[in-house]
């Protein structure tokens, strides 16, 4: 082969394997959008139908958890905003602290207390889902919620694949 064919062969397997990543790259970013809007709508749709078929919930319990919900939300959207925030400005210490062991184990211990912020909001959450069951919802809710929430993690996980 000469040089004259090597090159022409050369660009025409750069022309595809190019032609692969843009084609893979927009595959990813288009399902990635669309994924996670669906992701939201059947945490939410989920969450209903398992208070409404599995705990017994009346209109008037899930119109309660729709506000409620909306107003967590609005709590864990300015709380992921602060972790990522906090997150940034710790890492940054970190490195200019040249990851001295004190320095990562000071900020371990930050960013789990980040975490734990997020944590407490999200079993706030559940705490005031369960005040809007009766006594025998709550019996319920009591033996099968942490399930739904299992199953929210595996939806995060499928995401995340």
């Amino acid at each position: 082969m000469n040089t004259k064919t090597k090159s022409k062969t050369l660009i025409v397997i750069i022309a595809i394997l190019l032609a692969a990543n843009i084609a893979t790259l927009s595959f990813i970013l288009l399902n990635k959008n669309g994924h996670r809007d669906s992701g939201k709508n059947n945490w939410r749709t989920s969450t209903s139908k398992y208070l409404k078929n599995e705990i017994g919930f009346t209109k008037e319990q899930l119109d309660r958890y729709d506000t409620l919900g909306d107003q967590h939300r609005s709590v864990y959207t300015q709380l992921l905003e602060d972790i990522s925030f906090n997150k940034q400005a710790i890492y940054k210490r970190v490195a200019s602290e040249n990851f001295t062991d004190s320095s990562i184990q000071k900020g371990a211990l930050e960013l789990s207390t980040e975490h734990n912020r997020f944590e407490l909001a999200m079993l706030h959450h559940i705490k005031d889902i369960r005040a809007i069951c009766s006594p025998v919802q709550r019996e319920i809710f009591d033996t099968g919620f942490y399930k739904l929430m299992l199953r929210r993690q595996g939806l995060r996980q499928n995401k995340r694949k």
